[in-house]
């Protein structure tokens, strides 16, 4: 549906997160008028014009799923990574990586596993280094910034390690300054 020009015009706005310009490429594409595509996608026009111009900020992912399908468009185009998937059992198997991956290995032996199959499903290292409070901030914002557009792929392959990393740097604080590392942990 898309020529190649605009594919190349779509796929540098998605890199630059601009999906205001993704639908207003996509609305081209199909030749429709504002009115037209804001009939079809539920929103007014003005609603539709807001969005193309930035002036609405796209960031709700069921709104960008319902564009990217409403248009045939690639979920990618849109900061999405594939089909649906239900947001609560992503969390809920990420809340059990993550609780793996704060069991020590001394406590899998006395359960008569194996101190090497954490390793072996998860690829875990046995521990983590701690990191500077700014390093693990950056790193929690950089991962919610995965789960706020359904990358889970991308946020499967670092949470682990950012679990590891934020109990080591909590547990490597003195008693008294452990609460700041506490906080960035929970966020």
């Amino acid at each position: 549906m898309l020529s190649e020009r605009d594919l190349e015009a779509a796929e540098a706005a998605a890199a630059a997160r601009d999906y205001g310009t993704v639908l207003r490429i996509h609305r081209q594409a199909h030749g429709w008028t504002l009115e037209q595509a804001a009939a079809r996608l539920g929103y007014s026009k003005s609603q539709l014009s807001r969005m193309e111009t930035g002036n609405r900020r796209l960031a709700d992912v069921d709104v960008l799923r319902r564009l990217a399908d409403a248009l045939d468009a690639a979920p990618r185009l849109f900061g999405l990574n594939g089909p649906r998937a239900d947001r609560r059992q992503v969390l809920g198997q990420f809340a059990g990586w993550a609780g793996l991956a704060l069991v020590p290995v001394p406590a899998l032996a006395e359960q008569g596993i194996s101190a090497g199959l954490d390793d072996l499903l998860f690829g875990l290292p046995r521990s983590a280094e701690p990191v500077t409070l700014p390093e693990l901030g950056r790193r929690i914002t950089a991962a919610r910034r995965d789960l706020d557009v359904c990358r889970y792929r991308e946020l499967a392959g670092v949470l682990p390690d950012l679990v590891r990393a934020a109990a080591a740097t909590r547990d490597a604080r003195p008693l008294e300054q452990r609460g700041q590392a506490s906080v960035l942990q929970a966020t």
